[in-house]
Parts: structure tokens; sequence; C-alpha cells
């Protein structure tokens, strides 16, 4: 059965073959009793001891070092509840009786979460780390190396490998997601940060998560709004033996603060500006050459052309247009 030989809180395999001792029954009651109230581990296994040197079991020394192991770790790691820990606690005894005897079921170990930070979820382009406390990360990690992935409901992996994972210490690993574009997820279908150790999912005791909800806001669809202005230009005819004025029409028109140009509307090849008036005369229409109007920048727009009167006292070209500026709000 699956054995994790580096974790800090499996006892070395003793050396030959298994040997019956009088203790073993005396072991699997006490980890029946931890199982049973993992929150009172301290004083369960404390008994366990002195009831095991009654018996002269060679086994008193070895659970003596899974509790002054196992205090030392609730030390340093106050974070994680007594339950949480009572249950690691239990995983080693029953190593420790797989151990002196084969025949008992070695327990499935796994890396285990107790508390996470942030507690309830992942906010997309809030969060940049997400730190995970719990046991022997260091050790499980000589093994195989943690990972996490984004997967939706059911899990679907939507993104493998995000961020960087490091281990701090044994009672701590975080995965920097700070550069990490949650974007482009789909809100509808649930998704989560998830740990992973060995390809499979970091399980969780007593309100422990190794999965994280990921919050991505919706979108914010800005404000749209449309401005026009007149391009007015008259040039007058020429004389009975002269050729008409020539004029330019060029016109630049400034956005108001706060506003870009809507590039995504507009007439066909003239992004965010479109031609919605036409009240020129027919010699401003005849004459009229290079002429344009278009977005120069995200701010501005302008009007190009050049018109001309007729000679011979001809008709002047009287050019008026108006034109309509799409726009977006950039706040």
């Amino acid at each position: 059965m699956a054995r994790l030989a580096a974790t800090v809180l499996l006892i070395l395999p003793l050396v030959g073959c298994p040997t019956v001792d009088k203790g073993v029954e005396v072991l699997e009651q006490g980890i029946a009793a931890v199982q049973a109230a993992p929150g009172n581990w301290q004083a369960t296994v404390s008994t366990l001891v002195s009831q095991l040197g009654k018996e002269g079991s060679a086994l008193a020394d070895k659970v003596q070092a899974v509790f002054t192991h196992a205090l030392g770790q609730a030390t340093g790691a106050s974070m994680c509840g007594m339950d949480f820990f009572g249950h690691r606690v239990a995983d080693a005894l029953q190593t420790l009786l797989h151990q002196v005897n084969e025949l008992k079921p070695a327990p499935a170990l796994r890396p285990v979460v107790c508390l996470t930070d942030p507690a309830v979820a992942v906010e997309a382009g809030k969060t940049s780390i997400a730190t995970f406390y719990g046991y022997d990360f260091q050790d499980y990690s000589r093994v195989s190396a943690f990972t996490a992935n984004v997967e939706y409901d059911g899990d679907v992996v939507a993104m493998a490998g995000v961020g960087h994972v490091s281990v701090a210490t044994n009672y701590q690993m975080s995965v920097d997601v700070q550069a990490v574009d949650f974007g482009g997820l789909d809100r509808s279908r649930g998704p989560r940060l998830v740990l992973r150790w060995k390809a499979g999912p970091v399980s969780a005791y007593s309100g422990g998560a190794a999965a994280l909800p990921i919050l991505v806001p919706v979108p914010k669809v800005p404000r749209t709004s449309t401005v026009s202005f007149l391009v007015s230009q008259h040039a007058r005819n020429g004389g009975l033996f002269s050729g008409g004025q020539c004029l330019s029409v060029d016109t630049t028109y400034n956005v108001a603060a706060g506003w870009v140009v809507d590039t995504t509307k507009g007439d066909p090849y003239h992004p965010g500006i479109s031609e919605t008036s036409v009240r020129d005369n027919q010699q401003s229409k005849n004459s009229l050459r290079a002429y344009n109007y278009q977005a120069i920048s995200m701010t501005a727009v302008t009007v190009s052309g050049t018109i001309c009167g007729a000679g011979n006292e001809g008709p002047g070209a009287i050019f008026e247009r108006t034109y309509t500026v799409y726009l977006v709000e950039t706040a």
C-alpha cells in the first residue's frame, strides 16, 4: 500500500522481520481513540505511551517519538485546528502499526491543507498570492512537486500549471498568481484554483480548502456617447475671365477630456466618425478634391479637402457638412 517515506511524522521502518509485541493491541486501541476524538490527541497519546510502558512494549519509545515530534509541529503550526492535527497523529501511529505488523493496513498518505489565505476565494485582479497552511509540505515536495491548476466544476482543467508554487516551510506554501490572467474564464462554470500533488488533489481536514473559488468580476461596460460638429467653407467664384477661389476645408476636432474615439464604429473606412449631413451646393461637390475624414488619434478627428468656386462668373462653392464622432468613456 502507498506510503510516503519522507513524511516527518512517519517513523523509520523497523529492522528485521515483524515480531509479535503485546503492545500492538494497545497501539490499535490508541489509534482508534485518536481517530474517534482527534481534538484530544495529546491526552490520548500520552496515556498510550504510559500503557505501552507498563506493558514493557518496545513500541513505547517509538510512540513517544511520534508524540514529541507532534508537539513540536503543533506548537509551530498553531494556525491549524487540533482536530486536524489529531488526524495526522492517527496516520503516523497507523504507519507505525503497519511497520510492526505488515498485515495491518498502512494509511493512504497525501498532503493535507487545513487553512488558506485568502480564506474564501481568489479575487481575479486583486489576489496576488494564495497561501496554504498544513503539514509536511517540504517532505511531500521532495517526493513530487506541488502544482496548481485552474479548474471548472467536474475537475475540467481550464489552465494547467498556473502561477509559481513555493514551499516556504513544512507548514506553509504559496501560489503566486499576480501574473495570471483570469479574465477569459467562464464565471458560470465555477472556476477554482486547485492545489495538486502527484496529479491528484490535495485533501483538506476540518474546513480547510485546497481548492479556492476564483471570483472573476463582471467586465464594466463603458459608457458611450456621440458628438457632432459642422464644417463650413465658402469659396468665391471667379470674374469673367478669371478662375474661382480655391480653399481648403481642413478642420480638426478634439474630443472632451475623459473620452476617446470609439474606432469600432463609423462609416466604412472611416473608423470613429461618420458623415451625417451634406448640404453642399453642386459646385462644391464637383470641385471637391483630396477629400477625407478620419480619426488622427484617440482624441482627435480631422476633415480635409479642397473646394474651388467656378470661373467666368460661375457659382461659388459652398461646403457645409456635419460629422458625428463616436466616443467611449475612459474612466
